[in-house]
């Protein structure tokens, strides 16, 4: 449970595991106590495979692992196990051939713990409430669809037993409102709805998608030549708390100091729009870097009042100043396909900064898989950025640096375009036809050659 509450997931899962096929051999697989340590291992083998914005509830109800079992009556050391092939599958959530581990282990603890315990015990209702969690983890409508009958149904059987103030209840109730805000989501979005798009499963769709993801992301190294370490980690914020977790892991290896930076967002990205945050995002991403990732908390500088990237760098810089911290030098971490925006705002109203950019290792379907949110939204998003990667750097506007870019690349920007993907697009007279001048940087920026990053000890590629 230390490891837990240090954020070290992975050791702790193996910790469980070896401590659940102890309980087995010495009290039974259906033992409450062995079940017990199945659902504390199995939410970690999920978070481990592929943290997203559904386990992020955690966060928000400030609940973890030890405390949800303390509210449940139950504060015993626990452990874990393998999945146990004589569990059959629970009612109305059949196992499936290729399914990950931990929907695995969750099918079959809950199907224990219906035995043994009863199907509205809330121990049962907790695990179930725990695999909708892992079910939208790994993806698809079907997997969403179903997690949100298990959500539906333990909503009601857990305000027949717990009290309605329970965390426990106010969780579930949490993942469902969650589920009804992404319903509602394109009226939300500015300019129009999903309604009719076709999203990855679409082949045309994917390529063009994947072709500006792999743009956006520029695979910047931290390898410094020079010797130097690096000042800090900036963290500009959003809705996805799978950067604060690479932010905080990244500030563990590298030193220095960790600031958060973003307030109440209107935008596209914003987990106020996108996920209905009632906080400021830094302010999320700081406890989820303290509480869940072991980040000390004297460690973390918070920036909640920034509305955009050049509010982020301008805010940023003048609340380090005011703790006499060096920022000469240093990491910026977004998600993967804002990573070449970010990098070229940064360099427009910071040139002086010796930076690189990094996000969480995800591929495409996986940051589709994990963001909480419908994969035509977070499509029409890069949409909306890649423009911006354009027209920001032309006049009046010149919040950015140019960035070239490869004609196949406007022209994959072009066929989501013509696919309807325009909510997030900015209504503009500028002519946005591409031109051979358009691959070649603007020297009088100071920039560098494509997909590579600032200075020379920034330009080794991992």
């Amino acid at each position: 449970m230390a490891l837990e509450a240090r954020g070290d997931h992975a050791r702790a899962a193996e910790l469980y595991g070896l401590a659940h096929e102890v309980r087995i051999r010495v009290q039974g697989p259906e033992h409450p106590d062995t079940l017990e340590v199945a659902w504390r291992r199995a939410v970690l083998m999920g978070r481990r495979e592929e943290p997203t914005s559904t386990s992020d509830c955690h966060l928000n109800l400030n609940l973890n692992l030890n405390q949800r079992c303390m509210l449940l009556g139950r504060h015993e050391e626990p452990a874990v196990d393998r999945v146990e092939e004589s569990h059959g599958p629970v009612e109305d959530s059949e196992a499936r051939v290729g399914e990950s581990p931990a929907l695995l282990l969750l099918r079959a603890t809950a199907t224990a713990q219906t035995k043994a315990l009863g199907a509205e015990h809330p121990r049962t209702l907790r695990t179930l409430v725990s695999l909708g969690e892992v079910l939208v983890a790994n993806g698809g409508p079907k997997l969403a669809a179903e997690a949100t009958t298990l959500w539906t149904r333990c909503e009601a059987a857990q305000s027949a037993v717990l009290d309605p103030t329970h965390p426990e209840l106010m969780y579930t109730r949490e993942l469902l409102g969650r589920v009804a805000r992404n319903q509602t989501l394109a009226g939300r979005q500015a300019g129009g709805g999903i309604e009719g798009l076709k999203g990855l499963d679409d082949p045309a769709t994917c390529k063009a998608a994947e072709a500006i993801y792999a743009f956006a992301h520029m695979n910047q190294c931290l390898e410094r030549l020079d010797g130097h370490p690096w000042d800090g980690v900036l963290c500009l914020c959003s809705s996805d708390l799978r950067v604060a977790r690479h932010a905080a892991e990244l500030h563990k290896k590298l030193g220095g100091w960790l600031c958060f930076t973003g307030g109440m967002g209107t935008g596209p990205h914003s987990g106020a729009n996108l996920l209905g945050w009632a906080e400021p995002e830094a302010v999320i991403f700081a406890r989820e870097a303290v509480e869940r990732c072991g980040v000390p908390k004297d460690e973390v500088l918070v920036e909640a009042d920034a509305r955009n990237t050049g509010e982020n760098v301008s805010l940023s810089r003048a609340l380090l100043a005011s703790h006499g911290l060096a920022c000469e030098r240093v990491v910026l971490v977004q998600k993967p396909f804002m990573e070449r925006r970010t990098w070229a705002t940064v360099k427009r109203v910071w040139p002086e900064v010796d930076a690189v950019i990094s996000s969480p290792a995800l591929s495409l379907d996986a940051c589709v898989a994990g963001s909480g949110v419908p994969a035509e939204v977070l499509i029409a998003i890069m949409v909306g950025d890649m423009q911006r990667i354009r027209l920001y750097a032309l006049p009046p506007r010149e919040f950015q640096i140019a960035q070239p870019i490869p004609q196949d690349v406007w022209k994959a920007y072009e066929t989501l375009v013509a696919a309807g993907f325009t909510m997030n697009v900015v209504p503009t007279e500028d002519l946005l036809e591409w031109a051979p001048s358009w691959n070649r940087y603007d020297e009088r920026d100071g920039s560098v050659p494509s997909y590579g990053a600032g200075d020379a000890q920034q330009s080794l590629r991992d």
